[in-house]
């Protein structure tokens, strides 16, 4: 079952479907209609399209003599009875020779040690070039400046402004992450989901853990994790424990399978605490 609101209509809708196979296809195909979005169909795009990620708007016509009638079970009776089903209707795509399009990401990471961002937004441009970027996801540790919640996360969208828009953010005591897009992305972004995980001994490191954040672009499957490990320097085994706990245990996407085994593409960034045993002169060239 699914319920579905559209925006011209004044109250929501309940479809039943008679399988998962069929809710799924009902999904692609809405997804695949959808205007910024483009279809891999070699066979329907013109031979004069750009291989680069051009697209060639299809009508595909499934009208009249074109709809097709299929044989489908009851899903209200349990008897094996068979329905018959017409498929018709007309439906514009965008369809393209490639089945992936670029998209360029910038991950960022603040120990705010409890202080407020600079005063003039602005003065952020060195650290996160404004943009530049089709997707932003800037973490934080030590953010417990804020008075208000969400505080922080209102900041960068007023930094980065008009034209991004929030897909989600997540918070755990002091460690964010928030995940920005911009607006002509919007529709070719699906299944965002958010997670927060506390790592165990408290009593040895602290209140420390990840929160993290995971999308689809398109095909391609993205997560995004802030996280502060234990700190000191003799607690390198500690933070090797943070780390698995985090991996193992944060609850994104399909919640059988780990952090690293299941997304193309895994940021993974933070403060996380590890020492470099040398003088700085000797250590900034390496």
């Amino acid at each position: 079952r699914a319920r579905l609101m559209f925006f011209d209509a004044a109250k929501s809708y309940e479809i039943v479907f008679p399988s998962n196979d069929e809710r799924e296809r009902f999904y692609e195909t809405g997804s695949s209609i959808r205007p910024a979005i483009r279809v891999y169909a070699p066979s329907l795009t013109k031979p004069d399209t750009a291989v680069d990620g051009g697209s060639t708007t299809t009508t595909i016509d499934g009208t009249k003599e074109n709809a097709v009638v299929q044989k489908v079970p009851n899903p209200f009776k349990k008897t094996g009875e068979l329905l018959d089903r017409e498929l018709q209707g007309r439906c514009k795509i965008n369809s393209s020779k490639v089945q992936d399009e670029p998209v360029s990401v910038w991950c960022g990471t603040f120990n705010m040690c409890g202080s407020p961002p600079p005063r003039d937004s602005s003065s952020l441009e060195s650290w996160m070039p404004k943009g530049k970027y089709d997707l932003y996801a800037v973490g934080t540790q030590e953010c417990s400046y804020q008075k208000e919640e969400g505080e922080w996360f209102a900041y960068v969208q007023e930094y980065l402004g008009k034209d991004y828009l929030t897909l989600a953010s997540m918070q755990l005591w002091d460690i964010t992450v928030v995940v920005l897009c911009r607006k002509k992305c919007l529709l070719k972004i699906t299944n965002v989901e958010g997670s927060t995980k506390a790592t165990l001994h408290k009593e040895k490191c602290g209140m420390k853990g990840a929160a993290g954040i995971c999308l689809r672009f398109h095909n391609t499957s993205m997560a995004f994790i802030s996280c502060h490990l234990a700190a000191r320097l003799e607690r390198t085994k500690m933070r090797k424990i943070n780390v698995e706990e985090i991996v193992n245990q944060i609850q994104l996407a399909n919640k059988d399978c780990d952090l690293s085994s299941q997304f193309h593409h895994v940021f993974w960034m933070g403060d996380m605490n590890y020492r470099v045993e040398m003088e700085n002169a000797e250590a900034a060239p390496l």
